[in-house]
This record gives structure tokens, sequence and C-alpha cells, in this order.
């Protein structure tokens, strides 16, 4: 989707995973190209430096949500663009069809992860403690018939088990933060960086330091990217005849872009970049 957008992958077609860690790493590349490519990418110097430090932190964090024996694979066909409008059902509630199967591509088994829409929410969307016990409960009943269905079938409950380990470890927001460009500073603010430091989740001072490990031009790449802003306000000011009011971080607290997920996909790199290796 971004690179209808003018924004580049930066992941050539015939490439082939063999492992996550690098999968993931391209994920994060492919959000530097978007803050680089995307002409209102950044709002002002406090988001800027809040995407660079998330971006950053998402790095150097990786190795805490891949478990050890599951970087080589096994890798899983994948249906990434599955929620409630691409499954048809019958009266009965029985599945008779899914729809939109050009975004499948084989996934580390580790991000195979829970749909995060069984409570009608934006992946970013789990803004307090009551809305994410709501899923937690929901999560429950869903890998109880899971486990149910799983062991009937192959006689285990290998990835029940799985499933609910990346969910209450915390993964299932990390895998998601690198999988969705548009909810990856929500979802590391609100879910990720608690988990080692509440406080810093509502302090500046984070981002003021950890923006600069981002690249050697860190400063310089924000302060080109408020120039971006200002010529993409201009012509949208020029396209519609209407005057365009600049968005503002509050001086008081960390920004939120949760407005600009009203539609959020995942980048499928099996559509552009080959698929994952078997």
């Amino acid at each position: 989707m971004l690179e209808n957008e003018g924004v580049t992958s930066g992941i050539p077609r015939q490439r082939i995973y063999a492992a996550i860690e690098p999968y993931i790493s391209d994920l994060l590349s492919l959000q530097d190209n978007k803050i680089l490519h995307q002409p209102n990418a950044i709002h002002d110097r406090e988001d800027g430096e809040s995407q660079l430090a998330a971006l950053t932190a998402l790095r150097a964090i990786m190795h805490r949500f891949i478990r050890p024996e599951y970087r080589e694979g096994p890798f899983c066909l994948t249906l990434t663009d599955l929620h409630q409008s691409n499954i048809f059902v019958d009266e009965q509630w029985n599945i008779q069809s899914i729809i939109d199967l050009e975004w499948t591509y084989a996934k580390p088994i580790e991000m195979q992860v829970l749909p995060y829409w069984l409570t009608s929410r934006a992946v970013d969307g789990f803004y307090d403690a009551d809305a994410v016990a709501e899923y937690d409960a929901i999560v429950d009943e869903y890998l109880s018939i899971y486990a149910a269905e799983e062991k009937r079938h192959s006689g285990v409950t290998t990835e029940a088990s799985l499933k609910r380990h990346v969910w209450k470890s915390g993964s299932f927001w990390y895998f998601h933060a690198v999988s969705v460009p548009k909810g990856m500073y929500n979802l590391f603010n609100r879910h990720i960086q608690p988990l080692f430091n509440k406080e810093h989740s509502e302090l500046s001072i984070f981002d003021e330091v950890f923006f600069w490990y981002w690249g050697e031009n860190a400063t310089e790449t924000i302060r080109t990217k408020l120039q971006d802003k200002e010529e993409y306000l201009q012509r949208v000011t020029e396209a519609f005849g209407c005057q365009m009011e600049p968005l503002q971080s509050s001086p008081s607290a960390r920004p939120d872009v949760s407005g600009l997920n009203a539609s959020i996909k995942y980048f499928d790199p099996g559509a552009v970049a080959g698929n994952v290796q078997h």
C-alpha cells in the first residue's frame, strides 16, 4: 500500500528470508523509508523525535520478542487481510468463503498472531486497561476453541500454546508495531514501552535522548521533513483552495496519532519481495 504512495519498500523482489530477524529488520527499514519519502510523515519536531525514537527502540528490543527455537521457522501460510468484512458465512455462521487472498504469504509462525479485531477495535485502538482486559477475555475463549480444534486435527496444541505465549509476553504488540507503519508509534508508546519502563511512555526525555541513535543525520532528517510538510501543505492549499491548519503536538503530552489510523493495512512483503522461505 505504501508503494502506491511513492514509498519504496527497499526489499528486492527476489529476496527470500530464512530467519525472522532480517525480515523484521527490513520491515523497520520500510518504516524508515515511509518517514523519508512521505511528505507529511512528520508533523513537528516533537513528533519527529518520537517516531525516530520508537523505531530505534523497536530495533534495540527485537531479541526480547523472538524465541530462539523459532528464529529459523517454521514459516506458515498466513491470510494477512483476514477480517470480518472478508469472511462470508451462512445463516448458521458456518464459513462459506474468504476473499482478498492476494495478501497471503508465508510468515514466521510467531508472527501469525491473534486477530486484533476480535473486539472490533483497530490495532492501535486499545487505549486503556479496560480495552485490553476485554480483549484478553475474548482471547481465552478464542484459544480454548482453537486448542480443541488443533487437538482434534493433529493431536497436539502447539499453535494454541504459542499464540497464548505471544499474547501474554507482549510479542503480540511488537509484531503488530513492526508490521503496521501507521500504528507503530501508538503501539510502542502504549503497550511495548511500559513493559520495560512504565514512566518513559509519559516522559519526552526518552524521545529527546533516544532519537539521536536512529541515524547520524537524525536532526537533519527531521528538519528536512518539516520543510517537506510545509511544501505539502502548500500544494494541498493550491489544489483545493483551502487553508490547512498544521497539526500540533501538545507540549504537555506526547503525541497521539491514532486519528491517522482509520484504515490500517499491513505491509505485505510477500506481495513485493518474494516470500519467507518455507
